[in-house]
């Protein structure tokens, strides 16, 4: 008897095995992806060469502001420098202590300086995305120059772009 029960037990659990079904349930991912605003400006080189006496000299850089679809920038601002200029002065370079006045304008005549509520637009309003933008910049051949060691004279504008 024990026999025919062991067989019987296993015959009933294989049978049970086959009858099992693998369950299934489902999920829902909810996708979201915000595309933000956002512009950039890029850095720019002015080199100029100046030979004290020799005249008024001038250079130019091209600076590109790039945005996101449907981002309208409207302006780009210029500071005056990380050596103490103003409105009034002008900007200034510096090597050591010594200080070359300089500026950047907004045209090729230079009669507009950049800086404060003079800023730049690439086609008044609005820039045209991608944006060019040509910065004019001149030492003025004036005594304060003049006498000026030769060297490398330095300083950085920061160009802040409002979106």
């Amino acid at each position: 008897m024990r026999k025919i029960l062991s067989t019987s037990i296993a015959v009933a659990l294989l049978a049970g095995a086959g009858v099992a079904q693998a369950l299934t349930t489902a999920g829902k991912l909810s996708v979201s992806v915000t595309v933000t605003a956002n512009c950039t400006v890029s850095n720019a080189a002015l080199p100029i060469a100046y030979l004290p006496g020799a005249g008024n000299v001038s250079g130019t850089a091209t600076m590109t502001v790039a945005c996101s679809p449907g981002t309208s920038p409207s302006t780009v601002a210029f500071d005056y420098g990380l050596n103490g200029g103003s409105a009034t002065l002008g900007r200034f370079a510096l090597l050591g202590g010594n200080k070359l006045n300089y500026n950047i304008y907004k045209d090729a005549a230079w009669t507009i300086p950049l800086g404060g509520a003079t800023t730049l637009s690439a086609t008044g309003a609005t820039f045209a995305i991608p944006a060019t933008l040509t910065i004019y910049g001149q030492v003025q051949d004036i005594a304060a120059n003049q006498g000026l060691p030769a060297g490398t004279y330095l300083d950085t504008v920061t160009a802040t772009l409002t979106f």
